[in-house]
């Protein structure tokens, strides 16, 4: 028995739809605010402290070992080049170390080193640097280069061999860089103080097929 179903009027479906997209928009301009919820100073001169941050590069060998793993486990086992006969005149080589080709023929070695100092990049951070607040702009200045972010804007940015949508702003009293490339790969740095007055800067990395990572720093006010 089949039940009649009324059908939605196309214009009444599309007003719907539009409303339902604006309610969305909505509620993504929402989550990054132009300003803090409370009074916040992040401003001054900061001084990595090394002693109470993640240690990275031991992050990083793990992230990158499990990153190995997995595509050596979707690779399967390796098959190794048909032999070349040696022609007529020619003197047999007795080396039998397999060329780079041979033992990695389809260029999964360079693919994952590739990705492994795309990320590697990714995770950096200044040993010491400057923070600006004029109005809804953050400006992050350190060794010779400036970022600047207007909170509550989106823009499209470099990132790295791709380009990216980025949005910026305040979630409570943490000033947010979310950074989302066109090909998967996604960062975001989020700016807080911790209760004894020290800066936070917790990077999150995923995607590019690299498992998530996320790096804590922290940070000391230096005195101008």
């Amino acid at each position: 028995m089949r039940v009649a179903v009324p059908r939605m009027h196309a214009g009444l479906f599309i007003v719907m739809a539009v409303l339902t997209a604006l309610a969305t928009v909505g509620c993504a301009g929402r989550s990054l605010q132009a300003l803090p919820s409370k009074s916040v100073d992040l401003s001054g001169e900061w001084q990595l402290n090394a002693a109470l941050s993640d240690d990275v590069q031991k992050a990083l060998q793990a992230q990158f070992k499990i990153l190995k793993d997995r595509m050596e486990r979707e690779r399967g086992p390796q098959q190794m080049g048909p032999m070349r006969r040696p022609t007529e005149g020619m003197t047999r080589n007795t080396d039998t170390t397999p060329s780079e080709e041979e033992r990695d023929p389809d260029g999964m070695h360079k693919i994952r080193k590739q990705r492994e100092e795309r990320f590697a990049l990714m995770v950096e951070a200044p040993a010491r640097m400057q923070i600006s607040l004029r109005g809804t702009r953050f400006i992050v200045k350190h060794d010779d280069t400036s970022d600047e972010f207007t909170a509550g804007a989106k823009s499209v940015v470099s990132f790295g061999r791709d380009v990216a949508d980025r949005t910026s702003g305040w979630q409570g009293n943490q000033f947010i860089v979310s950074t989302r490339g066109v090909e998967g790969g996604a960062k975001e740095d989020r700016y807080s103080l911790e209760p004894d007055g020290r800066l936070s800067l917790v990077t999150k990395l995923s995607g590019d097929r690299m498992p998530a990572l996320e790096i804590k720093r922290i940070y000391d006010r230096t005195k101008s």
